[in-house]
């Protein structure tokens, strides 16, 4: 406090520092005082979490059930379209096997290219597609790259950020997290982690050991759930910034026929255009095109998807 023209005035100080561990108090000699609260009750702010409480002038809960937090990237991207190729030709599906001498399906594929599964695109690709456009199918892509052209892209299925929702994509990227069952839960890293490159606008990146498990729509109330394995991705890339903002491309992966044909036993016996017990005729009679074990034995059955993605941000997970 000072004398000014006659009067004796002081600086208002406002003591709140926004945190509700802290009980906030000013003390005349010494200023604001933040005492902690220990054991008060208290909201972190995260679903997942039970019993919040003050400790050390911080709100922490039980996150026993909220599984790990990965270090996400800020460059991200979310696929916009999404359809199964037609036959295994460039374009339409990858060379999944590394060897130019075989293609799936016989008679219907050329350069190596591996789409075995193409058989369904004539039935899934307008519900997977209207699928994709009402955010009933959301995968995103984290794209980790630097100046060397070395590159990793995760891929994984995911949500909307509640706290950035609603979002329109044409006038600013959108905030996506991502869902912790496609995380490692010991490294918590992704399970889909395609090491690559980004060279002349070309991204390409695959792993064998990649996994994802993928939903297909067969109708309003009969979804086909698999598990794919041996992820490729090549696709242009559009890059602002240093940043990859569009990626126009096919993804490649291969399902063990085995887990496809209880993935079909699994589905409605009734509400259904097409049969279930048809659909299953088919998968029977379809030879499978790549290994996924490494015994020398084919044992599953590839599929080209092919994709189109815009930009987005990855803000966590769920």
């Amino acid at each position: 406090d000072t004398c000014a023209e006659g009067k004796c005035a002081g600086v208002s100080v406002e003591c709140d520092d926004g945190n509700s561990c802290t009980l906030d108090s000013c003390d005349s000699a010494i200023g604001c005082v933040f005492a902690n609260q220990d054991g008060a009750p208290c909201n972190d702010d995260r679903e997942c979490t039970i019993l919040d409480h003050c400790e050390a002038g911080e709100c922490k809960g039980d996150d026993s059930d909220c599984g790990c937090t990965p270090d996400l990237a800020e460059d991200g991207a979310r696929i916009t379209s999404l359809q199964v190729g037609e036959g295994g030709h460039a374009g339409e599906a990858l060379d999944l096997d590394d060897d130019p001498g075989t293609c799936a399906p016989p008679g219907n594929c050329t350069e190596g290219a591996h789409n075995a599964l193409t058989i369904i695109a004539a039935f899934v690709n307008e519900t997977l597609q209207a699928a994709v456009q009402d955010d009933e199918i959301i995968l995103v892509l984290e794209i980790e790259h630097g100046d060397n052209g070395e590159a990793v892209v995760a891929v994984y299925t995911g949500a909307p950020d509640p706290e950035h929702a609603p979002c329109d994509p044409a006038a600013a990227p959108c905030a996506f997290l991502v869902d912790r069952s496609t995380l490692d839960p010991e490294t918590c890293e992704a399970m889909a982690a395609l090491p690559g490159k980004i060279e002349n606008g070309k991204l390409t990146a695959g792993g064998p050991s990649s996994q994802l498990q993928f939903r297909v729509p067969l109708s309003a109330d009969a979804v086909l759930d698999i598990a794919l394995s041996h992820l490729r991705l090549e696709a242009d890339a559009t890059l602002e910034g240093g940043k990859v903002t569009a990626l126009d491309g096919v993804l490649g992966g291969a399902v063990t026929k085995e887990a496809l044909l209880v993935a079909v036993d699994n589905l409605p016996s009734e509400g259904m255009e097409i049969d279930p017990s048809l659909i299953r005729t088919v998968v029977t009679m379809l030879q499978p095109d790549i290994d996924t074990d490494g015994d020398g034995e084919k044992d599953a059955l590839s599929i080209g998807l092919k994709v189109e993605a815009g930009d987005a941000v990855l803000t966590g997970a769920f």
